[in-house]
């Protein structure tokens, strides 16, 4: 038998294991938007993927810069304007440019509505 604190310390990590596993259990199927049915929606499956990972890939930068920023106390004022062109405009404006011009190629691929 499990003792009190053992079973405090285990609810939370069973709770969310069984959440993790309802979560999964609809990422199949004809009806799932996890899993594309054809070649138009793999394409787009795929643009979502990539879209998703570059914008968390951005947000981790830019997180990593702002707690960098704040841990290190009051930068020099050379350090701040490196942090702030460097990070928020260089960093974004590349990882946003090379997202859209892979989303605007990739998009130029499928099929437009109309086309059969």
């Amino acid at each position: 038998m499990l003792g009190v604190a053992e079973r405090r310390t285990l609810a939370p990590a069973l709770i969310f294991a069984c959440l993790v596993a309802g979560l999964l259990a609809g990422c199949d199927g004809p009806q799932s938007a996890l899993d594309p049915a054809g070649p138009e929606a793999e394409k787009l499956a795929k643009l979502f993927w990539v879209m998703t990972i570059g914008a968390v890939a951005l947000w981790a930068g830019v997180m990593g810069l702002a707690l960098y920023a704040v841990k290190t106390g009051s930068p020099p004022a050379n350090a701040a304007n490196l942090l702030i062109l460097g990070g928020g405009v260089v960093l974004s404006i590349t990882v946003l440019t090379a997202l859209l011009i892979y989303g605007l190629v990739l998009t130029g691929t499928l099929r437009s509505a109309g086309a059969g």
